[in-house]
Parts: C-alpha cells; sequence; structure tokens
C-alpha cells in the first residue's frame, strides 16, 4: 500500500518527518485524511520510542495559485512534546516551509483526488 501512497506522503512528509523517511527510521501504522474537516492524522512507529507517535495536522489548504497547486499544512501538532516543538520552530525559523508548491503532475492529480 505504501508504494500507491508515495505521492501524496511526499508533501505530507516534506511538512512533518522528512529526515526520517530518508533514513528508514519510521513505520506508518494508520494515516486518516479526512476531507471535510480537513486534517490529515497519521500514527508513526518511530524508532527508539516505546509508544507510537500521532501526527496531525489541522486545517490544511490546497490553494489552485498559477500553474501548480500549493498545500498548506495548517497547524501540526505532534503526541510528543519534544517532537512538536522542534516542528514548530522548523515552521518558524522557514526550514520547513508554510507553504509547498505542488511541482510534479502525478503528485497533483493524487494529492488533489486524496484532499
Amino acid at each position: 500500500m505504501w508504494w500507491f501512497l508515495r505521492g501524496p506522503m511526499d508533501v505530507f512528509y516534506v511538512t512533518t518527518l522528512g529526515c526520517y523517511e530518508q533514513l528508514h527510521l519510521h513505520q506508518a501504522v494508520k494515516l486518516v485524511i479526512d476531507k471535510d474537516k480537513k486534517t490529515i492524522s497519521a500514527d508513526l512507529d518511530l524508532k527508539g520510542e516505546s509508544e507510537e507517535i500521532q501526527i496531525t495536522l489541522k486545517n490544511y489548504q490546497l490553494i489552485e495559485e498559477g500553474e501548480n497547486p500549493v498545500f498548506v499544512p495548517g497547524i501540526i501538532e505532534v503526541s510528543r512534546e519534544w517532537l512538536d516543538a522542534l516542528l514548530k520552530n522548523l515552521v518558524k525559523t522557514s526550514v520547513i516551509p508554510e507553504r509547498i508548491e505542488i511541482k510534479n503532475q502525478l503528485h497533483q492529480i493524487v494529492v488533489k483526488s486524496l484532499l
């Protein structure tokens, strides 16, 4: 199933745990996308953590601007205080962008169908 989710998950990982994806330090246990509530939730099994970590994006947006849609993750919440603080700081300092332009056409199709 991961091979199918890889396209839209690129967007998700960039806004949350791209470093873990590249280092193979996690395994996704559950992914829930609620179009009506505009939330994305993922339960992850991270190496070194005794319990699953839940990451939630609230009030996400997919905005049509110019040629490529833009994904805005909204509010990011993580069930671990240290990781929540880290991600908020990375967004605040622009290490993780607040807006992500989706340039790949295949990713655009998949993201639009899911979100």
